[in-house]
């Protein structure tokens, strides 16, 4: 085995894995990083940290577990403990008790499921997994940079330093609950909780029901009300003051940038808590993504560093399309298609338009061909997405359909050219969803 131990040009930190292999093999390769003699290695020399939580969830944990290990051992990677490895190394060991430490209770054992599943066949091999997690270290503390699963508490990192694999006593000693050993070690790696008022429950990512819920620990929560102090957002948790609020003092912006895991935060970007903190679990598995950060030494985190398997935010404009006869009614829309460019969508939504008219009959007049669409066709409208460009005048299916009578009638019941431009000012977009009453426009005006 190679020195792991040797400083690197730069690090990348990635955030909660949760068994997500081709997600880890999609964010390794973005960040830059091949497979070389057996495991993925940067061609600068650069590492990973990783933040911990590698089991449960997913689908692939083995494949993961085996291009973490492999990139320890081969000195391209630095690893910590997450809960869910604490979690397991007690769900499978029996105290002197002669029950696990970690009872296998329903609700433990839908958490650990994927895993168990997936080593089912093979727990040998499940075995010398678990001793290497007992031999992980807690946290990392790397000149200018800090790494911790959920929480840096100075008390309890100075207290754990020493601690050695966690295995036999030492397990033992930190995983029965309310004692001391086992508050230390949950402060970081479970960061601190607070309780809701009793009779108050909240449902978790994995449908267990709580009374406690995670805060932001980097805050003096001391007057914090229940929502100020909940991390990650949940608006299911009431705007009450707990019955417990764990005592935080605030985590120092002066000290050393610190990256940590474990909170499955919601958002759809990534962006840091502040200049030297940053939460990189961005709930792989729960709908969200994996997550890493290229820290190059900078005593500030950058924005613009973080990398993600998220695909590129597509923009553009969506045709959307409601039911004259059931107006605005939501429950009626449906979508017509995605489009580049608003030129695009404006063409698709008038095409719908001029389906209807296409079926005009010699002899009706323009005011039974408008109040036969206004009553009965479809009602196209364009709504930009990704962060497109909205235009300030947007098309108006009636609008439109007014015109369109309005030239039926000129050319005495010969359906008009329909080469129309692809203009936003002109009386086609005048957009009577913009009205508060819902009246049609009045196609006397144009006639």
């Amino acid at each position: 085995m190679r020195n792991t131990n040797q400083p690197a040009p730069g690090y990348d930190i990635i955030g909660d894995i949760h068994g997500h292999f081709n997600e880890l093999a999609s964010l390794l390769d973005a960040l830059g990083y091949t497979q070389k003699d057996g495991h993925y290695a940067h061609p600068e020399n650069r590492k990973v940290i990783f933040l911990g939580d590698y089991i449960d969830r997913g689908p692939m944990i083995r494949e993961v577990l085996r291009t973490v290990r492999s990139m320890v051992d081969g000195g391209s990677a630095l690893a910590i403990l997450g809960n869910h490895e604490i979690n397991a190394l007690r769900f499978h060991t029996i105290g002197s008790s002669g029950k696990p430490l970690r009872p296998n209770s329903e609700n433990n054992t839908r958490q650990h499921q994927a895993t168990l599943d997936q080593f089912a066949e093979n727990m040998q091999e499940w075995t010398e997994w678990m001793k290497w997690f007992s031999g992980l270290p807690l946290f990392l503390e790397l000149p200018g940079l800090r790494a911790v699963h959920a929480c840096w508490n100075q008390n309890a990192i100075d207290q754990l330093r020493n601690i050695g694999p966690l295995q036999g006593d030492t397990l033992e000693n930190h995983s029965i609950k309310k004692t001391s050993g086992y508050e230390i070690l949950s402060q970081i790696v479970n960061g601190p909780e607070a309780t809701l008022p009793e009779g108050c429950r909240h449902q978790t990512a994995d449908g267990t029901m709580r009374r406690e819920f995670r805060v932001k620990w980097w805050l003096d929560l001391s007057m914090a009300t229940c929502q100020e102090a909940i991390f990650a957002d949940n608006e299911a948790i009431p705007d009450v003051f707990p019955e417990y609020m764990p005592q935080t003092t605030g985590y120092p912006e002066d000290a050393p940038i610190t990256f940590f895991g474990h909170y499955a935060q919601k958002d759809t970007e990534p962006a840091p808590i502040r200049s030297n903190l940053a939460c990189l679990d961005y709930g792989t598995g729960k709908g969200g993504f994996l997550c890493a950060y290229r820290w190059d030494g900078e005593a500030t985190i950058d924005s613009r560093k973080f990398v993600t398997t998220k695909p590129p935010t597509r923009r553009g404009y969506r045709v959307l399309v409601d039911d004259n006869f059931h107006y605005m009614d939501e429950d009626e829309r449906w979508c017509l298609g995605e489009f580049a460019t608003y030129e695009e969508a404006l063409i698709a939504a008038r095409q719908l338009v001029e389906d209807f008219f296409s079926d005009a009959k010699p002899g009706q007049t323009a005011e039974e061909l408008y109040d036969g669409y206004t009553s009965f066709g479809d009602d196209p409208f364009i709504v930009a997405f990704g962060g497109a460009d909205q235009p300030e005048s947007t098309f108006s299916a009636w609008g439109y359909a007014k015109h369109l009578a309005s030239e039926w009638e000129k050319n005495s019941g010969v359906a008009p050219p329909l080469s129309l431009p692809l203009c936003e000012g002109d009386p086609m977009s005048v957009n009577h969803r913009a009205s508060d009453t819902g009246d049609s426009p009045n196609l006397e005006e144009e006639l």
